[in-house]
């Protein structure tokens, strides 16, 4: 999973065989969700053994991380093969994150 986080396409490319692609660390997160950081060379090769639509510890799919990272490429790859109502849970948690204003 190292890997994809530091977008190392030819690790991937050479573990990718070697490994379950739908593993998660501890916070359940997979190896599709940190590659779709900011890494589309890495979202290339891990899309089509991977799942989507999993989620993360806190919910989050691969198309949220896209969208957090701001990589409209990753999101751009990620948006044919997902919920793409998805990818607006982003802003919205942010802002459910805050206290509500009173209504006085």
């Amino acid at each position: 999973m190292l890997a994809c986080v530091e977008g190392e396409e030819e690790f991937v490319r050479l573990l990718l065989p070697l490994s379950d692609p739908q593993a998660s660390d501890r916070d359940g997160e997979t190896a599709l969700m940190l590659a779709s950081f900011g890494h589309p060379s890495c979202v290339e090769l891990l899309l089509p053994v991977s799942d989507p639509h999993a989620q993360d510890g806190d919910g989050w799919t691969a198309l949220m991380w896209a969208a957090s990272s701001g990589s409209q490429t990753c999101i751009d790859m990620l948006l044919p093969h997902t919920d793409a109502g998805t990818v607006f849970m982003v802003p919205r948690k942010a802002l459910n994150d805050r206290p509500a204003p009173s209504l006085d």
